[in-house]
């Protein structure tokens, strides 16, 4: 009674596998895709926030003081907001997000200023810029991308 067993393999085939790899691949891909550009309006979103809200701040010191202040900061321990000349502004900005530039006109005639933000290359690997002016009315309009060569100037 010798009999001779067949012994089924259970298991996948290297097709199958080849398969399911790829479809994995793809949607990672499609991850990874979208997560880039989420990430990438998020940054630009809270860019926009910080600026509207400096905005609001440099607004009110002039409304409280006669002018803008002559300097701001981010780092209020070190540099805290002053009315006493020199003045200085802290802004609290989120994290990941630096103050490039600054500059003000405190001029009777016009006074205005303009601000500069970024993010930061370790944050985003593209970094962002967007400068806010007193000088046009509507947040939506003065609330605009900018390069290096154009904030230069302010550092």
């Amino acid at each position: 009674m010798n009999r001779v067993r067949k012994q089924r393999h259970s298991g996948f085939t290297i097709v199958e596998l080849l398969v399911v790899i790829v479809v994995i691949a793809i949607l990672a891909a499609i991850t990874l895709v979208t997560y880039g550009s989420v990430s990438s309006r998020a940054i630009s979103a809270a860019l926009q926030s910080d600026l509207a809200n400096a905005s609001t701040q440099l607004k009110a010191f002039e409304v409280d003081n006669g002018s803008y202040p002559s300097t701001t900061s981010t780092d209020c321990s070190t540099n805290p907001t002053t009315t006493t000349p020199p003045t200085n502004l802290c802004l609290k900005l989120s994290p990941g997000n630096t103050l490039i530039g600054y500059s003000a006109s405190n001029t009777t005639s016009n006074k205005s200023f303009t601000l500069i933000a970024g993010s930061s290359p370790t944050v985003s690997s593209n970094s962002q810029t967007y400068k806010v002016t007193k000088t046009l009315p509507h947040l939506a309009k003065y609330l605009t991308p900018c390069n290096q060569a154009s904030h230069q100037a302010l550092s």
